[in-house]
């Protein structure tokens, strides 16, 4: 066997590390546009209550159940900037616009839930590496296609930590 420096085991041992976030039963009715300074939060944590602020991001599975026939899109954000230019930059993940009421959404390194084309599948793909600004707060948004009304749902992320 070969003894590894602590700081390879270290390493090896981050990168084992999952990391969960989810809402429940949010604030979901608040209505956040691409140029909206995000006010939505997940809190991340690992089972070592390691800080997260870097990882692969490697799940996200949503499910909203909105009391007016209205749609959605959900973006995940590595920071809370208003800036369009920046703002887009700080995307870690976005549905594709139109997201049904009550519907569960996921999509992983294995596939994706909706029926979309090669090319239109390519930008939802996952693994991606996400670097937060601001330690275990992954920001989100919802664009809602008219008032939701009284919402209920769940917002699950997982991925692994990264150095």
């Amino acid at each position: 066997m070969v003894d590894h420096p602590d700081s390879v085991r270290t390493g090896v041992n981050r990168s084992n590390l999952v990391v969960t976030g989810e809402v429940v039963d949010g604030t979901f009715t608040t209505d956040q546009a691409i140029g909206t300074t995000p006010t939505l939060t997940i809190t991340l944590s690992t089972s070592t209550g390691e800080p997260v602020k870097k990882f692969l991001l490697e799940d996200v599975q949503f499910a909203l159940n909105c009391t007016n026939a209205v749609t959605y899109q959900l973006y995940l954000l590595e920071a809370a900037t208003a800036d369009d230019v920046l703002q887009t930059t700080d995307l870690a993940f976005f549905s594709p616009a139109a997201q049904a009421d009550a519907v569960n959404y996921r999509y992983t390194n294995a596939g994706y839930s909706a029926a979309l084309g090669t090319a239109e599948a390519a930008q939802y793909k996952l693994p991606r590496i996400v670097e937060l600004e601001t330690p275990n707060t992954l920001y989100f948004m919802l664009d809602w296609s008219a008032a939701p009304g009284a919402t209920t749902g769940i917002i699950k992320i997982r991925g692994r930590l990264l150095k």
